[in-house]
């Protein structure tokens, strides 16, 4: 690559990325959040499997995105802002998607081209295009925009390491993902992303005389990635079960992707779009209006399909043409021909296929690869026709920057999505931390998970970010015991004595967000919240900072994270427990209700303990005449483990609806752990 295409393409990005941030805003929305707020935070949040967020919950799928922030960190320790430090991050991403195809591109016509034209058209138009906009940059998820920035230079390393057998190309392949790993943050990413190079290695494999040898190379390939990428590959195998238990059944998958595949029809999917963020993209139906939009996309569609005919001497064809159809048929969903068939087999046959329900998303930027090059060929021909031609081509590749308009604009994501977090947020976050450590409980009460403020922001509710006391504030979808516990409170808001049930969740404020937008008040129930929490025992008002709202509950009586208890409530379903919390004798640090009849003694032993990380705690148990429960007060789960002296402490189960409990039968002074196993040799 000369160095005049290296600065065009630097050129391009800083230029995209001076438009979307010229006002100095902060891009957030959906289900990223606000994550670069304080990037140190979510780096510190991410680091562990362990998620402390509500009363903790298993999600593996952030470690690989712990590097992103760290960097993220460093740019602001230096002192850079967080929406110049985000700028930066996407305008990096830019440029290393346009590199990345520039060299792919390169690799898989060079036997047959010599153009750096032609390879930068096809880098070019790798970024714009309608995929890139609506489904990339247009969700604004960071693990997409960085499995679409990695996918070619990973696809480049492969392909050079397939033809020449050389090791320093499948090395680089898996060093080019580790400096982004995020892109494996979805794991669908990982099959989409090596999908390319899978087929490859076949395309090739029968052109050699020693097959055994390139087979055994290309496993060696995924073997060396999986060394560099161990971390959070373990991880993700050993707590799949545990950390996506309300993921969907084959069945579910089926009817998720039965919904969806309406919007996956051909004559949306072959103009690299789909009917519903298609069709609500703001600036597009509306901009150009539907017929200007149509010929518009039938024209850059003409470019890709001269380019398949001219492709037909290119050594790469049949590859590029697979690659092409398969992705054709994959992201078309249950349609026609033969969909709901091919989806009903794989998703009975292999579950965790199942990631493939939106087949668009999680698939479709593999289409990218054959449709780039097509186009680039397509305009490589017209270029070479003669003087009308050239003038057409160039018209052509105009037309196609036209289409993605909104990339021009700033304005490729619906909604609003620049923000500036108002600057009470930060005061009564260092005020909270001035009050304690225990658990934060944040009102509006959510149905679901996402919010809408006065101040621009829409999307998942964001105080983990914002806060640096643990907060339970939305419902967290892949946490069963922690969702039943959360979205069945909503019953008990008017209670008096619902601060019991703050209590065992280890909450000593309450935070109530005045901010809400008022478009969304009504649904928010800001009226009835106002009403209900004048009614809740022991609650006091503290102190409000801005448009939030902070109260107090009576600290000694807040469980401490782990406890032990000598008196047990004995319910016989789950509808029980709460019933019994709500009772005014109830008694938070003395008491727990569960389903478990477990016989105790009348005494409970000194506790005290020391947090190692978010999934190991030392505990140190003095004066035990047996048989009490040791309360762990983070959500249920099956793979936290009790250890007294390298001896599992079997009995287990739940207490307060949501929380660890163990039976404990030890006498004396003695030390127990408390482990989340993820590491085999743990």
């Amino acid at each position: 690559m000369s160095k005049r295409v290296l600065l065009l393409y630097l050129s391009v990005a800083i230029f995209l990325v001076f438009i979307w941030f010229k006002d100095g805003k902060m891009m957030a929305t959906g289900e990223e959040g606000i994550t670069l707020y304080e990037p140190t935070r979510t780096q510190s949040l991410y680091s562990s499997a362990w998620l402390e967020t509500g009363t903790g919950y298993l999600l593996p799928v952030n470690l690989p995105r712990v590097s992103f922030y760290t960097l993220a960190g460093v740019f602001i320790n230096l002192g850079i802002i967080n929406w110049v430090t985000q700028a930066i991050l996407l305008c990096f991403f830019l440029v290393l998607g346009l590199i990345g195809f520039y060299f792919l591109s390169k690799e898989l016509l060079g036997h047959n081209f010599n153009s750096n034209a032609l390879y930068g058209v096809a880098a070019v138009f790798y970024v714009f295009n309608l995929y890139s906009l609506i489904q990339i940059w247009g969700r604004f998820l960071y693990t997409q925009i960085a499995g679409w920035a990695i996918l070619p230079l990973f696809t480049y390393f492969q392909v050079k390491f397939i033809r020449e057998s050389r090791i320093k190309y499948a090395l680089a392949a898996s060093f080019v993902s580790l400096i982004i790993p995020m892109a494996y943050g979805a794991p669908s990413y990982i099959i989409t992303i090596w999908f390319p190079s899978a087929v490859f290695f076949l395309h090739e494999i029968f052109k050699v005389k020693n097959v055994i040898k390139k087979i055994f190379s290309f496993f060696l390939s995924g073997f060396i990635w999986a060394v560099f990428h161990f971390w959070w590959i373990i991880p993700y195998i050993t707590l799949s079960s545990e950390s996506f238990s309300k993921q969907a059944t084959p069945y579910d998958s089926i009817s998720v992707l039965g919904g969806l595949s309406k919007f996956f029809k051909f004559d949306s999917i072959i103009f690299l779009r789909e009917g519903y963020f298609g069709d609500n993209l703001g600036s597009l139906w509306s901009f150009y209006g539907e017929v200007k939009y149509l010929i518009l996309s039938l024209t850059v569609l003409s470019v890709v399909i001269l380019g398949i005919l001219v492709s037909r001497k290119v050594k790469t064809h049949k590859y590029l043409l697979f690659i092409l159809l398969v992705s054709l048929f994959f992201i078309k969903g249950l349609n026609l021909p033969f969909g709901k068939e091919f989806f009903s087999v794989l998703f009975n046959i292999f579950p965790f296929m199942g990631v493939f329900r939106n087949p668009f998303e999680k698939f479709g930027l593999i289409i990218l690869i054959p449709y780039s090059i097509f186009f680039a060929l397509g305009y490589f021909y017209l270029s070479n026709r003669g003087r009308l031609s050239k003038i057409l081509a160039k018209v052509l590749l105009v037309i196609a920057f036209v289409l993605v308009w909104p990339f021009w604009t700033g304005k490729f994501i619906s909604g609003s999505v620049k923000i500036e977090l108002p600057d009470y947020y930060k005061s009564a976050n260092e005020y909270l931390n001035s009050l304690g450590s225990e658990r934060l409980f944040h009102l509006p009460f959510l149905n679901g998970d996402g919010i809408r403020y006065s101040w621009g922001y829409r999307g998942l509710e964001p105080s983990e970010f914002i806060f640096n006391r643990e907060s339970i504030s939305k419902s967290l979808r892949t946490s069963r015991y922690f969702d039943d516990f959360y979205l069945g409170l909503k019953l008990y808001l008017d209670q008096e004595n619902f601060s019991n049930i703050l209590y065992v969740a280890g909450v000593s404020n309450v935070i109530f967000h005045k901010d809400i937008d008022e478009s969304w008040a009504n649904e928010a129930g800001m009226d009835i919240t106002e009403q209900n929490i004048k009614n809740w025992r022991d609650l006091k008002f503290e102190k409000e900072i801005g448009l939030v709202r902070i109260y107090s509950l009576d600290k000694s009586k807040v469980v401490p994270r782990i406890y032990a208890v000598s008196k047990v409530i004995v319910v016989e379903d789950p509808s029980g427990v709460m019933r019994e919390i709500l009772n005014s004798d109830f008694e938070p640090l003395s008491f727990v209700v569960t389903e478990s009849n477990e016989k105790l003694s009348n005494w409970t032993p000194n506790i005290s303990f020391e947090k190692i990380n978010p999934m190991n705690y030392k505990v140190s148990v003095t004066g035990s005449k047996g048989n009490f429960i040791l309360i762990l007060a983070n959500t249920y789960s099956d793979l936290w483990k009790a250890w007294i002296d390298k001896k599992q402490v079997l009995n287990h189960f739940v207490v307060n609806g949501f929380s660890n409990g163990w039976l404990v039968e030890e006498v004396g002074d003695f030390s127990i752990d408390l482990i989340l196993k993820v590491w085999p040799w743990e």
